[in-house]
């Protein structure tokens, strides 16, 4: 469904088949692009969407996302739903009855796990217009109630009754979140389970893990996001926390922890010395971890030498049973560059076989460009650049570079990787190194790197293959900063199919999978040729103008009880 495919450097063939594009690599893989939500135009339930927001895609393909229903009025207008096997199925919607008589008022952002379970927040108002906050999960086609504002869990005690809720991470069968009292900002929990059986992972002022002499852990927020911690298809928690209590200072007042089977270890605390770093290195700040089913955490951080006194730079370490590696720190020299040292990173993402994947930023000679970041994946002692500043990227105009990886935000953004080790980023281009001229998206799968949307492109939004409904790319979005076994939400699978929100020139948007597969056979590679002759490429349309701002749903949250 991608038109415009003409200008790529290794003359791609074009054909349509069963309402897909499939584009030919030099290297041996194809892509193949599929309608999944398009705004404007009715579905197959005779729904018009007036905009689509969230994709997330899980590991059979399975896309969720939401959705604001045109002419709904708005307490009825948001909604969630699925995509598979080329069905649109709707999960939930404002306004849909609740068991006891109650109505859901507000939906939030779904997550989705590996085996398609999918959890949301919710806000509840009941008959007689009291509200409350709670997390659903979809388990077998069936919603499920998860937690409830106001609800003890099945076996806790009454102190530990729910809160407000936020922060929501689903992978496997597993559910996690963050709760508490978020207006006095204390007694925040974490939880992590399966609805009638969550089970608690920690808790504010209580004895911190692997550390007594009367240490508590003191914060867990920022309430509202589920980045502070991450969990697995198992349940296991990974999370981070400050300190309080006997012998705590500013030195050695943040740890990082995994919890696993009802019990913590600590993973690192500032103060400890640095694994693979200068010798007498300790940590100086560490950053929110990251988790995958092998039970390998990895996270950013910052060392300092208490005897030398020096600066704190920073590197990342993963690792799992207790051993943590370096995987990268700043005055390294950064593999795939010539005479370049890495200088400060974001913080990174691992995928299910232990790969990390990060966005990092080069030390930059005198008189050199003011900032030069890049893109690598790998393990410790095996890193690979995937781009960088400066790069020409397939599929775009030979005057145009990578400039970063910046999307509305004060830091690069991390891209998604899969249990290959494979990635999906987006990247901003530029003609002279300031004004932005596209945008787009990329992935980096066997070794070779495919252009999969950018700015300008013609794409064909009709699944039919025998009509062609032309529109123009202004912006390409995508799930980043996921690895398909953190909790987080991701664009990009192990079956190495991704998902895309492309925004259009006539208002419309839309979200589409595409997908890297291997090579066809022979036989087919001819009916690829006989049908290339038959389909006319149709031309970049080149682009003269910066970027234009991201589009957003142009609805307001709405929070009563749940974050």
């Amino acid at each position: 469904m991608v038109a415009n495919l003409k200008g790529l450097a290794k003359n791609l063939i074009l054909f349509f088949h069963a309402g897909l594009i499939i584009q030919s690599h030099a290297l041996g893989a194809w892509l193949e692009y599929e309608t999944v939500a398009l705004s404007g135009q009715p579905n197959a339930h005779g729904i018009t969407f007036s905009g689509l927001a969230s994709p997330r895609i899980a590991a059979d393909g399975e896309v969720v996302f939401q959705a604001v229903i045109n002419g709904a009025s708005t307490t009825n207008d948001f909604s969630i739903w699925s995509y598979k096997n080329g069905v649109q199925s709707l999960i939930v919607r404002e306004g849909d009855g609740v068991p006891g008589g109650s109505i859901f008022f507000a939906v939030d952002t779904p997550r989705i796990g590996e085996n398609g379970q999918v959890a949301f927040g919710a806000g509840i108002r009941a008959s007689n217009g009291s509200t409350t906050g709670s997390i659903w999960a979809r388990q077998n086609g069936l919603l499920n109630l998860v937690a409830r504002q106001g609800a003890i869990p099945t076996g806790a005690s009454p102190s530990l009754a729910m809160q407000q809720i936020g922060g929501v991470s689903a992978t496997g069968s597993n559910v996690a979140f963050m709760e508490g009292d978020i207006n006095i900002n204390s007694n925040v929990r974490i939880w992590s389970g399966l609805p009638g059986g969550l089970r608690l992972v920690a808790a504010e002022l209580t004895p911190a893990a692997g550390i007594g002499g009367g240490v508590l852990l003191n914060e867990l927020t920022p309430f509202n996001t589920s980045s502070r911690f991450s969990v697995n298809a198992s349940g296991d928690v990974a999370y981070r926390g400050t300190l309080s209590g006997t012998g705590v200072n500013a030195t050695n007042d943040v740890a990082v922890w995994k919890w696993h089977d009802g019990s913590s270890t600590l993973v690192a605390r500032t103060g400890d010395l640095a694994p693979g770093s200068d010798a007498g290195d300790r940590f100086s700040r560490l950053e929110n971890p990251v988790i995958n089913n092998n039970g390998a955490v990895a996270f950013a951080g910052r060392v300092i030498n208490p005897a030398s006194g020096s600066s704190q730079p920073m590197g990342i370490w993963a690792g799992r049973g207790g051993a943590l590696e370096l995987v990268a720190r700043a005055g390294q020299a950064a593999p795939g560059t010539t005479d370049r040292a890495f200088s400060s990173f974001q913080n990174p993402v691992i995928g299910g076989g232990d790969d990390i994947a990060f966005v990092a930023s080069l030390a930059v000679p005198s008189g050199g460009l003011s900032s030069v970041f890049g893109l690598w994946v790998g393990q410790p002692g095996d890193l690979r650049l995937v781009a960088r500043t400066g790069d020409h990227l397939p599929g775009t105009d030979p005057q145009l570079e990578l400039r970063d990886f910046n999307f509305g935000s004060n830091s690069q953004n991390a891209p998604a990787i899969n249990v290959h080790g494979d990635v999906m980023f987006q990247a901003l281009l530029t003609e002279n190194g300031s004004d932005v001229f596209d945008s787009g998206i990329w992935a980096f799968a066997q070794g070779e790197l495919f252009k999969l949307a950018l700015t300008g492109d013609l794409f064909d939004v009709d699944p039919d293959p025998l009509v062609q409904d032309l529109r123009m790319i202004t912006h390409a979005g995508m799930t980043r900063d996921g690895g398909g076994e953190d909790g987080r939400p991701t664009g990009f699978n192990d079956n190495r199919v991704g998902v895309l929100h492309l925004y259009f020139s006539d208002g419309t948007d839309g979200i589409f999978s595409v997908s890297i597969v291997p090579e066809p056979s022979t036989w087919a590679l001819a009916i690829v040729g006989l049908l290339g002759l038959l389909v006319n490429a149709v031309s970049r349309i080149p682009r003269s103008r910066p970027l234009a701002e991201t589009h957003a749903l142009q609805k307001t949250p709405v929070s009563l009880g749940m974050k």
